[in-house]
């Protein structure tokens, strides 16, 4: 009888939250602001497919394209929080953040030169003629010599320009009717373009790793809340037009999202695997982010002792309001024996914990829920959450909107077996975990069992942490350069060591990531002469950045990074046009060098 019972009430709460909006924190706020109640809403769901597209298609939606349970769709705004509640949807993994970049010698650095020259045992030189280089970035400026060929004529076949959305060829890219431009003040598109594909005709030199690649450009729309669908169409689009020509092609992409599960199982990194690996001849390399280099990531392995870190009240909050805000990732077998509550301390003295919700666990906390911080009578803070199961996986957004007191350390807490990850900062909208001023034991004798953020895990989310797809990390490319003005310039770090702004792996789900490393910092490349211009005029700081000649600039950061292993793709692709993903991955890595700066 007890047996019955526990079934009956197991199939009365999932049919209650199959029933409950699935909607999270910030699918709710971007809905909120919509003012066109028709407006085609672009969206992952996750699922029933068949039924999922057979709704979308009902509610006179668009079904893009779907990957094992998971469907890239586009709903009116009006009729998504219904859709919401069907039963065979299992979640609609939204994120508010937008997209961010991630910011000569190199060829002899990467072991490019020899490849360009067709050293024994090549019996030819390698150029990436033949080959795509997609680029999904901030645009591209069309004008710069290292973007033309030898007759004058632009290099960049297509350009699908998301911000304006618009495409032009190449003809009218040459007969000037183009009205595209590079969007990023410092013309990073242009900059990682150049590195990739360039071919250094301006001044004969800054060459890049595939100089007679094919070039396709898709500016990304940086300023749009749930960057990641558009991502997708740029790489299927990309993919297009090189079967179109009949070419292999590698994109590259160095832009990230630094929210989400941070395994590369989520629905924008399935897509895209399915994309590359749909075919032989295409290849995707991006960057594994700059990030790297602070605190903002914590693992909470979790005991029958109560382990708990503190987060600090956030004014300008991602949500566009002051909270406390972040969002916690696990594994379903790592979290449904963990129980979790949430506190407020004093940020001082005897940090008394002066609240605390009760513990709760995940599998009764599916969908939105609310509880009560209290001193006595008193409320400090309402905490709400948000709890979806994604697979193999939990989320759980927590949400102190405008505590009452908002300078204390408000706190997770948590006790059982398991673990769980949290990234979260001031930088990405969410709240700063505290890691200064703490008490002592003898201040406050739980302290014993707090949890310190640290920079591990610190690799870009999404498709940056897929296995199936090449993720880069960062070292310095030189030591000195000569600038505009023919000064010798030289650079406090070391030519080869690890750039210290580059992320750290491994994945959340401990695989490698970045899988490899290459030139990022202080590496020249092209920008646009109103860029040059711009810098040589903003002081002496900036002026020293662009390269003798003033047609190129340095930058650095994985962005550059990326392009370098993007090319030496484009340079595979050349000589094994029918190569998988896999083959040139495992040739990349069994071939890297190492030098004594490897592991470091």
């Amino acid at each position: 009888m007890r047996n019955l019972l526990l079934i009956v009430l197991i199939v009365c709460f999932s049919s209650a939250f199959s029933q409950q909006e699935k909607i999270n924190f910030g699918l709710k706020l971007a809905l909120e602001k919509e003012i066109n109640p028709t407006a085609l809403f672009p969206l992952f769901v996750t699922g029933d497919v068949a039924k999922i597209s057979r709704e979308v298609n009902r509610l006179k939606g668009e079904v893009i394209r779907s990957v094992k349970n998971t469907v890239q769709v586009k709903l009116p705004v009006h009729a998504i929080k219904e859709f919401s509640k069907n039963d065979f949807v299992q979640s609609i993994p939204y994120s508010f953040s937008k997209g961010v970049v991630l910011n000569d010698t190199m060829t002899i650095h990467n072991n490019i030169t020899p490849v360009h020259n067709g050293i024994s045992p090549l019996l030819e030189n390698y150029t990436g003629k033949g080959v795509v280089f997609g680029i999904i970035d901030t645009g591209n400026d069309l004008v710069h010599p290292d973007f033309k060929d030898s007759l004058g004529n632009t290099r960049i076949y297509r350009i699908w320009d998301q911000v304006a959305g618009l495409t032009w060829d190449s003809t009218s890219i040459n007969n000037g009717t183009c009205t595209h431009y590079d969007y990023h003040g410092t013309n990073h598109g242009t900059h990682v373009c150049g590195i990739g594909a360039g071919n250094g005709f301006a001044l004969n030199k800054f060459s890049g790793v595939a100089p007679e690649a094919t070039i396709v450009v898709v500016a990304s729309d940086f300023s749009v809340s749930n960057w990641l669908p558009t991502v997708v169409d740029a790489v299927a689009y990309i993919y297009a037009v090189a079967d179109s020509l009949n070419m292999p092609c590698v994109i590259n992409v160095s832009a990230g999202d630094y929210f989400g599960s941070h395994d590369g199982t989520d629905p924008a990194a399935l897509l895209i695997d399915s994309l590359v690996n749909y075919k032989s001849g295409r290849a995707f390399v991006c960057a594994g982010g700059n990030a790297g280099f602070f605190n903002w990531h914590v693992e909470q392995t979790v005991t029958a002792d109560t382990s708990f870190s503190w987060l600090k009240y956030n004014v300008s909050s991602a949500l566009g309001f002051g909270s406390v805000f972040y969002e916690v990732w696990s594994d379903t077998a790592d979290f449904n024996n963990v129980q979790y509550a949430f506190g407020a301390n004093l940020p001082f003295g005897t940090f008394e914990e002066r609240g605390r919700t009760p513990f709760v666990n995940i599998q009764n906390r599916l969908g939105n829920f609310t509880d009560t911080i209290k001193n006595g009578s008193t409320i400090l803070a309402i905490v709400e959450t948000y709890g979806e199961l994604q697979g193999d996986k939990y989320v759980l957004q927590v949400l102190l909107n405008e505590p009452d007191s908002n300078t204390y350390n408000f706190s997770i807490l948590s006790t059982g077996t398991g673990k769980f990850d949290f990234w979260s900062s001031t930088l990405l909208g969410t709240s700063k975990i505290v890691e200064t001023g703490l008490p002592t034991v003898v201040q406050y004798p739980p302290i014993a069992f707090y949890t310190l953020p640290d920079s591990a895990k610190t690799t870009v989310s999404s498709f940056s942490c897929s296995s199936n797809i090449i993720t880069v990390a960062n070292f310095v490319n030189r030591k000195s350069y000569l600038d505009v003005d023919s000064i010798i310039r030289i650079n406090p770090e070391t030519a080869g060591q690890k750039a210290y702004t580059s992320s750290i792996g491994p994945d959340r789900r401990g695989n490698l990531k970045p899988d490899i490393a290459a030139t990022g910092d202080y590496t020249f490349g092209p920008e646009s002469a109103a860029v040059i211009a711009a810098n040589m005029a903003a002081g002496p700081a900036n002026r020293a950045k662009v390269a003798y000649g003033a047609m190129h600039r340095y930058n650095g950061g994985t962005s550059m990074a990326s392009p370098v292993v993007a090319g030496i793709a484009a340079l595979y692709l050349q000589k094994c046009p029918n190569a998988t993903m896999a083959e040139i991955k495992a040739a990349m890595i069994a071939t890297a060098k190492q030098d004594s700066f490897t592991g470091i």
